[in-house]
């Protein structure tokens, strides 16, 4: 038995709410996020449990540092701002980043990351028509941990896995420069999965070759002009090269 004190972070992400009237277009997406401080009570069911041998962290391979940077590829997203349903799209942005990481069993990686990503508004449509002279950017801080499960194949290791944690983000986006646009940041919860090869290319450094598919959930953004706020998921593709080195 156990008595256990911790911290939640809890969102709902994205749920649509349609207006009875359709024809009106009274609609919103809706999240929630909450800060939650728990206690609880752990009872054990019977199992035993039997303790290992120290087994040296040399034993599954050394701690690390990474750094790497790559190609991002954003995803559309809507807003849905004051009867309004705008298709934001965007141009192809960058990322960099760094991760200190280590083996947890031979097969098991864990990571705390910190990352930028930036990208630019390409243009913003509003049904089948073009908004002129929208413009904008976004940029997103990462702060994620990740678990990556990876074998040994010919003396490469290809892995897949993920990660959970937060983004700072900055939208500044002009959907319609008569009307409608954001600049705000705001925290929210962020995700990622991925895959890639981790090639030798000395007895300490090894290449990365990877790909990322990361999310910023629910990212509430406050418009400059009046009331009309928004909140919209963040969706990007990257494909990147990091350099590890191992300490």
């Amino acid at each position: 038995m156990s008595i256990e004190v911790g911290y939640r972070f809890k969102s709902i992400l994205d749920v649509l709410l349609t207006g009875e009237e359709d024809e009106l277009g009274n609609n919103a997406d809706v999240s929630t996020q909450n800060h939650v401080i728990q206690a609880g009570f752990n009872w054990g069911l019977g199992a035993t449990v039997t303790p290992t041998a120290d087994v040296a962290p040399e034993a599954y391979g050394a701690n690390y540092v990474s750094v790497f940077g790559g190609v991002l590829l954003p995803e559309d997203t809507h807003a849905n701002i004051d009867d309004h349903d705008y298709l934001v799209k965007f141009k192809t942005g960058f990322t960099v980043g760094v991760a200190l990481g280590g083996n947890i069993t031979e097969s098991l990686r864990g990571e705390v990351e910190v990352s930028y990503q930036s990208y630019d508004v390409d243009k913003v449509d509003e049904g089948e028509e073009n908004v002129d002279e929208s413009e904008g950017d976004v940029e997103g801080y990462f702060l994620m941990a990740n678990l990556w499960r990876e074998v040994e194949v010919s003396g490469v290791r290809p892995y897949l896995g993920g990660g959970v944690g937060m983004a700072l983000m900055d939208v500044n986006i002009t959907y319609d420069t008569r009307i409608h646009d954001t600049d705000h940041t705001d925290l929210a919860l962020a995700a990622q999965a991925g895959a890639g090869l981790r090639v030798p290319v000395s007895d300490q450094f090894m290449l990365d070759l990877g790909y990322r598919f990361r999310g910023a959930m629910s990212v509430l953004t406050e418009a400059t002009k009046d009331d009309d706020n928004n909140s919209s998921t963040y969706y990007t593709h990257s494909g990147q090269v990091g350099l590890q080195w191992a300490y």
